[in-house]
């Protein structure tokens, strides 16, 4: 077969779920930023390619109700999956197919946005090329092309040991052995080879740690499917080339940053980085990077690769992050800590930038802008209105904090609510969810929590036709309790109004 059997995917499912650096709305803002006109996310055609059973296409549907979303999958099993979720989620903007992405063709039509997540290395040659031609021959003329696939150097040490259990695997007949032994086997190998002062034995062990925390899925489609075909970075964007593309940027945008480095190390890289694409390979060398998200476009179009402080002012800002102790005085100088489960802790001193954390960790999930942000914390410090010198300034803060990882920042904001309003309403995606017995759920910004029962029975009720007294009679709940429990769906980004 050319892709992966359809077989292998109807007897062992890929778990589907959203990925945020799919996103439209994630692709627009790195294309901004390098120069690049994006088609609007909120009104773009949007074709995912190896979509599953839609985890991912129907996140991005709902955040995008006016856009127009269509996922191919070769897998009946997992297209039949992801058409009964749709439908139980109501949506209408959403569409899966069962096809073959060799047969994707023009009646097809134009697409602003196309997301291949998860195949590109896992089929052959031949395929790999016709994925990139449709990102050529489907993408309108601005739209974007996202592709992940596996790189090297790091994929090298990973490749060995894919195929010890690809080996081992293989004197198996039924996926469920051939998964169990593959864990068996990385499992005594980790406990038997030393690590102290052995590289193999070290990295034995943390492959087990890793293995341990992933689903049968990816272990089956991971290491023991047929193809897993890793490449160098510069032979990927060779190839994008001979395509007619070109690189536009990385969807993870910090990675792209030289000053996520060491100062010896930035210096080296100015050194060997003659260009983007140079700069971007030796950071993966010092990375020893096994896997990249990869953003294109067609090569006719013209890129700013200078980023400046005017670069950020279009874009709007959002943090998770609370202070860890009730601070005194907002107008102090000494350092409070921030924090938040999944992301990284902040020591921030000023009053500025204290009160500017207490305000985005105020609104969180919602995204503000920098002058509408700054108007509100100068108000609150009771300091003159904003200037053009503040105003970069505060740019400039808001950019090292999103360098830093305890920020981020999106050209379009994204339609989630922080505050219930007085008939509260959830994601259908997320209820259809909990309907189907399940706790980790997708929120509004393209990424997963996981519920209690109590939240998730809350959720499940969230359809916009209750109003507080209502919910509190199907729960019981009592109010305090109730608002208690909306405040945490909000936060999780759970909430359209």
């Amino acid at each position: 077969m050319s892709e992966a059997s359809p077989s292998s995917y109807d007897e062992v499912p890929y778990e589907s779920h959203p990925f945020h650096q799919t996103h439209p709305r994630q692709l627009a803002s790195v294309a901004t930023l390098f120069g690049l006109a994006a088609p609007p996310p909120e009104r773009a055609r949007i074709l995912e390619l190896g979509a599953a059973s839609g985890g991912n296409l129907a996140s991005i549907a709902e955040s995008l109700p006016e856009s127009s979303c269509l996922g191919i999958d070769l897998s009946s099993r997992q297209v039949a999956d992801g058409r009964a979720f749709i439908a139980a989620t109501g949506l209408r903007n959403a569409e899966l197919r069962q096809a073959s992405i060799l047969d994707v063709d023009a009646s097809y039509g134009q697409f602003d946005y196309i997301v291949c997540h998860g195949v590109y290395s896992w089929v052959d040659r031949a395929t790999q090329q016709r994925i990139l031609q449709l990102c050529r021959e489907r993408l309108s003329e601005n739209g974007v092309a996202y592709v992940s696939y596996n790189t090297y150097p790091g994929w090298h040490m990973k490749g060995m040991l894919r195929e010890m259990m690809k080996f081992h695997a293989g004197r198996f007949k039924a996926p469920a052995q051939k998964i169990e032994q593959s864990r068996a086997l990385l499992e005594v190998l980790a406990k038997t080879v030393p690590a102290q002062g052995n590289p193999y034995g070290l990295l034995l062990q943390q492959e087990a740690e890793a293995v341990r925390k992933v689903n049968d899925g990816y272990i089956f489609h991971e290491h023991l499917e047929d193809h897993n075909d890793p490449c160098y970075f510069h032979e990927f964007v060779e190839r994008c080339r001979g395509e007619g593309l070109q690189f536009l940027g990385e969807a993870e945008l910090r990675g792209m940053l030289t000053s996520q480095f060491p100062e010896p190390i930035q210096a080296a890289l100015r050194e060997v980085g003659s260009n983007v694409v140079y700069a971007e390979q030796y950071m993966d060398f010092f990375r020893n990077r096994t896997f990249r998200q990869t953003l294109l476009c067609h090569e006719q179009v013209a890129l700013t690769r200078r980023l400046d402080v005017e670069s950020f002012r279009p874009f709007s800002f959002a943090s998770p992050l609370r202070p860890l102790a009730k601070p005194e005085r907002l107008d102090e100088v000494g350092p409070l800590r921030f924090g938040a489960e999944g992301s990284p802790t902040a020591a921030i001193s000023g009053p500025i930038g204290k009160v500017t954390m207490l305000c985005l960790g105020e609104a969180w999930p919602e995204h503000l802008p920098p002058v509408e942000l700054e108007q509100r914390v100068r108000s609150l410090l009771g300091l003159p209105p904003p200037t053009a010198q503040t105003q970069n300034e505060f740019l400039e803060m808001l950019w090292n904090w999103f360098t830093q990882g305890i920020a981020l920042m999106a050209s379009t904001r994204p339609a989630v609510a922080r505050k219930a309003s007085d008939k509260p309403r959830a994601s259908a995606v997320a209820r259809a969810q909990v309907r189907a017995g399940q706790r980790t759920v997708s929120t509004l910004l393209q990424r997963v929590a996981r519920l209690s029962d109590a939240d998730a029975k809350l959720l499940a009720l969230l359809d916009g036709s209750l109003d507080r007294s209502q919910i509190c009679a199907h729960l019981p709940t009592p109010p305090a309790e109730l608002e208690a429990a909306l405040g945490r769906l909000g936060y999780a980004g759970l909430l359209l109004g």
